[in-house]
C-alpha cells in the first residue's frame, strides 16, 4: 500500500498519516524486507529443541518397554526405572507419546459398566 502511494508521489509521511499507522511500523517493516526478503513473520526459536528425544533414547525406551519384566509396567514406572538404570531420561508423557507413536500401547476401549450417567429401564 505505502510503496503504491509512493509510486503515485505520496510521500510516506502523508501515506502513515492516511493510514493511520507510525511511520516506525513501516520502517521496521522496510527493514525487515530488506534483511529477508519477506514482511512475514517467521517461526521463532531454533528448527530443533536443544532437549528433544534423540533417537537412541526412544530406542532405549522401546527395547525396555518390550521386556518381559518391564511390559506391565506404568508409564511412569518406565520413566522412573529407566532413568534409574540409566539407559533414557524423559517424562511420563513423553513415554506415553513414544509408545503410542510406534505401536507399543494403545488406548484401552472406553466402556461403561454402570454408575451415574447410565440409565437402567424400569422393572
Amino acid at each position: 500500500m505505502i510503496q503504491a502511494s509512493r509510486g503515485a508521489g505520496v510521500g510516506k509521511v502523508k501515506s502513515c498519516a492516511l493510514l493511520e499507522i507510525q511511520i516506525r511500523r513501516i520502517e521496521r517493516w522496510e527493514s525487515r524486507l530488506k534483511s529477508t526478503g519477506s514482511i512475514a513473520y517467521g517461526k521463532p526459536g531454533p528448527k530443533q529443541a536443544l532437549h528433544a528425544i534423540v533417537p537412541a533414547e526412544q530406542e532405549a525406551l522401546l527395547a525396555f518397554a518390550r521386556r518381559e519384566t518391564t511390559v506391565d509396567y506404568s508409564f511412569q514406572m518406565l520413566s522412573i526405572r529407566g532413568a534409574e538404570q540409566g539407559l533414557f531420561f524423559m517424562s511420563a508423557s513423553s513415554v506415553r507419546h513414544i509408545l503410542q507413536e510406534n505401536g507399543v500401547w494403545r488406548r484401552p476401549k472406553r466402556t461403561q459398566t454402570g454408575g451415574a450417567g447410565v440409565k437402567t429401564q424400569p422393572a
